[in-house]
C-alpha cells in the first residue's frame, strides 16, 4: 500500500511538473498617465521568449512560476516582475527623465544628443540583440518610439513593414528610407544584426531634410561595426531558440465530435452524404501533422583588430530558422570586411565590402487546410501512396469540402529560391583642419 501510495504521488508531481508552465496575461501602463502602453517588449529573463504588447497595451506569455519577466520601452524605466502562481500580471511602467550625452548619426553628421532638437531616436548594438532573429527591421519592434514594425506572412526570413510617419499613403509609398553607412538603399536591407553598430530613426522634416523628397516617409540610418584601435578581439557567439505555434483557445474537433455535431442537425437532409458510423473509423489529426516546433540557430564570428596605420571589422555568420508550419526552411550566410587605411596623415580609405546568401526552401503546410479539412480523410491509403482526392481508387470518399488533399499538390507546387547580394562602397576621409573632416 505504501508503494501504491508513492508511485502515486510521483505521478502526481510529474504531471504537475509537465503542466507547470502557464500563460501570463496582463496590461501595461502609463504609471502617471495610466494610459495603456503599446509596443512593450516582455521577455522571459535569460531565454528567447518573448512577446509585444498590443495597441490596448495587452500581452501574453508563456513562462513558468519562479521565472522573471523583463518590461522594457524606450522612454521608461524596465521592470522586473517574478511569475507567482497569478496567471494576471499588470505593470505599471515608470517614465525615464535620464539624458545621456549620446553621439547620434545625422545624415552625414554626427551630433551630442542633447543638442539635438529634431525627433531622432537611437538604437544601440546591444538592444537590438536580445532578441533572435534574421532581421534588423523586427529588432527595431518596441525599441523606438514612434516607429510601428507591422509582421508580414511570419515565414522565416520574410520581412515585416516599418511605418514612421503614417500609414496610409493615397499615392505614394509608405516605406521609410533606409541608409547603411551612408549610402542609400532600395528596401529594406537584409543585414545580418550582429554586423550593426546603431540605427538612428530620423523622423520628423527637419531631420530628414538632407534626403529630401525621399524621406518623407523618415529615415532609418544603420551604422555597422567598426575596428577599434590597439584591441584584438576575437568573438564566438552562439544561440538556439524555439517558436510554437499559438493555437489560443481554439480547437478542431475529432471524429467523435464533428460526427455528434452533425448528428445534432434538426434537418437530417443537413448531413453530408455518406457520414454514417463508418467515418468514425478514421480520426486524422491534420493540426497536428502541419505544425512542429520552430528552431531558430544563429551563429556569428567576429574579428576586429588595427593599429596607427590600418584597422579591421570582420564578421562571419549564418543564420538557419524552420518555421512552426511544416515544409518551410530559411538559411542565410553573410560576411562583411570594414576596413580603415590610412594613406598619409591626413587622407585615410575606408572600403566597406558585404555579402550574403540566402537560401529559400517552400514546401509549407497549408494553414487553411488545417482548420478545414476533416478528420474522416486520411492523407495516405493503406500503401502508403498520397491520395489524390480527384481521382479516387476502390470505392475511396473523400468528405472534404474542396474535394482537395495539399499534400498531393505539394508534390509540384513548390519552390526553391536562391539569392546573392554584394554590397560595396569607398569612403574618402580627409582631414582639412584639425577639427573638420
Amino acid at each position: 500500500m505504501i508503494k501504491l501510495l508513492s508511485n502515486l504521488f510521483f505521478a502526481l508531481f510529474l504531471v504537475g511538473a509537465a503542466f507547470s508552465q502557464n500563460e501570463i496575461t496582463g496590461v501595461v501602463t502609463d504609471s502617471d498617465s495610466g494610459s495603456p502602453i503599446p509596443g512593450v517588449t516582455v521577455q522571459v529573463k535569460g531565454t528567447s521568449i518573448g512577446a509585444v504588447t498590443d495597441f490596448d497595451g495587452n500581452y501574453n506569455i508563456m513562462g513558468d512560476v519562479g521565472e522573471v519577466l523583463v518590461f522594457s520601452y524606450l522612454g521608461f524605466s524596465p521592470k522586473e516582475v517574478t511569475i507567482s502562481n497569478d496567471r494576471i500580471i499588470n505593470v505599471s511602467l515608470q517614465p525615464s527623465t535620464s539624458e545621456l550625452d549620446e553621439i547620434l548619426v545625422v545624415g552625414y553628421t554626427e551630433q551630442k544628443k542633447s543638442s539635438i532638437t529634431s525627433a531622432v531616436s537611437e538604437v544601440t548594438s546591444d538592444e537590438l540583440t536580445d532578441v533572435t532573429t534574421s532581421d534588423v527591421s523586427t529588432m527595431l519592434q518596441g525599441k523606438a518610439a514612434g516607429v510601428q514594425v507591422v509582421q508580414g506572412s511570419g515565414q522565416p526570413g520574410s520581412l515585416p513593414s516599418v511605418r514612421i510617419r503614417g500609414l496610409t499613403s493615397i499615392n505614394g509609398g509608405t516605406n521609410p528610407l533606409w541608409v547603411v553607412d551612408g549610402v542609400i538603399v532600395h528596401g529594406t536591407p537584409n543585414l545580418n544584426p550582429n554586423e550593426v553598430e546603431s540605427i538612428s530613426v530620423l523622423k520628423d522634416a527637419s531631420a530628414t531634410a538632407l534626403y529630401g523628397s525621399r524621406g518623407a516617409n523618415g529615415v532609418v540610418v544603420v551604422t555597422t561595426k567598426q575596428a577599434r584601435l590597439d584591441q584584438n578581439t576575437l568573438r564566438v557567439s552562439s544561440r538556439l531558440g524555439y517558436s510554437y505555434f499559438n493555437n489560443g483557445n481554439f480547437e478542431t474537433m475529432n471524429s467523435r465530435q464533428l460526427y455528434d455535431y452533425y448528428q445534432s442537425f434538426g434537418n437530417p437532409n443537413s448531413i453530408p452524404e455518406g457520414v454514417d458510423e463508418g467515418v468514425l473509423t478514421n480520426d486524422y489529426d491534420w493540426f497536428e501533422n502541419g505544425t512542429q516546433t520552430g528552431v531558430i540557430q544563429d551563429h556569428n564570428l567576429s574579428f576586429t583588430g588595427g593599429n596607427d596605420k590600418s584597422k579591421t571589422f570582420l564578421s562571419l555568420g549564418y543564420y538557419n530558422e524552420t518555421g512552426t508550419l511544416k515544409g518551410y526552411k530559411y538559411d542565410r550566410v553573410s560576411a562583411r570586411l570594414n576596413h580603415d587605411y590610412k594613406v598619409g596623415d591626413k587622407l585615410t580609405l575606408k572600403p566597406k565590402v558585404a555579402v550574403n546568401y540566402n537560401k529559400r526552401n517552400n514546401r509549407q503546410h497549408s494553414l487553411y487546410a488545417l482548420y478545414t479539412y476533416m478528420p474522416w480523410d486520411l492523407p495516405t491509403d493503406e500503401e502508403g501512396e498520397i491520395i489524390n482526392p480527384q481521382n479516387l481508387q476502390n470505392a475511396q470518399v473523400w468528405y472534404g469540402r474542396d474535394n482537395a488533399n495539399y499534400l498531393y499538390n505539394l508534390q509540384f507546387d513548390y519552390s526553391n529560391s536562391r539569392e546573392f547580394n554584394l554590397f560595396s562602397n569607398m569612403d574618402l576621409e580627409y582631414q582639412i583642419l584639425p577639427d573638420l573632416k
